[in-house]
């Protein structure tokens, strides 16, 4: 049973990525798609096999698992937001993907048969969960004994940006804006623990990073509202984000190089075989 925090983490997500999901990596790089594919990778995906994309968004995951496992293998997408899901089935469509689907469907609640799957894959969204432990479960029960899960989260920041943030602590303690982003930051030590506890083995952590580059500044800007960076943004008056944007705009200047704005983001992969339940060992 939902409590009412949870139920309205949820219904918080799902409102943001259903308004976000027409333009969701497409203002500026897309920042998704590489760490995406670079996931897929780690996982070792052979053709023929069954895939679960958890919080799939545009595909970022999806299309890159699909092309992996082949015309013989299947991949599954769930997402929360309805309009997320409308959106990469047409892309699904008009990129004439014939291995994978998409499905409306709550991570903590999943209607999948015990072990349908031989990769269950959760890129950027644990942190989005209101009961971490209940989702971890429902990832154990779908996977086939030795299946593999593959999950990322966001890893420590471009040093060059840490002015943004300290200046969004500076806006929160003025205007007691929530700095919110849909969920709790969890250190590696705890994922690694909480993985454990799911009955997860052969833990392996690896980090990866891309550098972005902004042509312009106002593409860096509209992508801070294509994801749960969003949330504090939306939260200022009027007046206070056109305030806050022009510091931010004024500090982003001597950050430019000739071919744009640079910036460096870092995920954290945490890779991990569905053991056998504690009862059979």
């Amino acid at each position: 049973m939902l409590n009412d925090d949870a139920r309205s983490r949820k219904a918080q997500i799902a409102h943001l990525y259903n308004k976000v999901a027409t333009t969701y990596g497409m203002r500026g790089p897309n920042l998704f798609v590489p760490f995406g594919r670079w996931l897929v990778e780690c996982m070792q995906l052979q053709a023929g096999e069954r895939v679960l994309d958890v919080a799939t968004g545009r595909g970022a995951v999806l299309f890159a698992a699909a092309e992996q496992v082949g015309p013989a293998g299947s991949v599954v997408g769930i997402d929360l937001a309805e309009q997320m899901i409308a959106c990469t089935a047409e892309d699904i469509v008009q990129c004439g993907v014939q291995n994978a689907h998409v499905e409306q469907m709550d991570a903590e609640h999943l209607t999948f048969p015990a072990a349908s799957f031989d990769h269950v894959i959760c890129a950027y969204a644990l942190f989005f969960f209101p009961n971490i432990e209940r989702v971890l479960a429902e990832f154990f029960r779908v996977l086939r004994p030795g299946g593999k899960l593959g999950l990322s989260v966001p890893n420590t920041g471009d040093e060059r940006w840490r002015w943004y943030t300290d200046l969004l602590e500076a806006y929160q303690r003025q205007y007691h804006i929530s700095l919110d982003m849909g969920g709790p930051f969890l250190e590696d030590a705890k994922i690694v623990s909480l993985l454990r506890q799911a009955g997860f083995v052969d833990i392996d952590t690896r980090l990866q990073e891309y550098e972005f580059v902004y042509a312009r500044k106002q593409d860096w800007w509209l992508s801070k509202w294509d994801e749960a960076s969003r949330f504090p943004l939306e939260r200022m008056p009027a007046d206070v984000l056109e305030r806050f944007k022009a510091q931010v705009f004024k500090r982003i200047d001597p950050l430019k190089q000739p071919d744009g704005i640079h910036y460096i983001r870092r995920t954290r992969a945490f890779l991990c075989v569905r053991g056998l339940p504690t009862k059979q060992k």
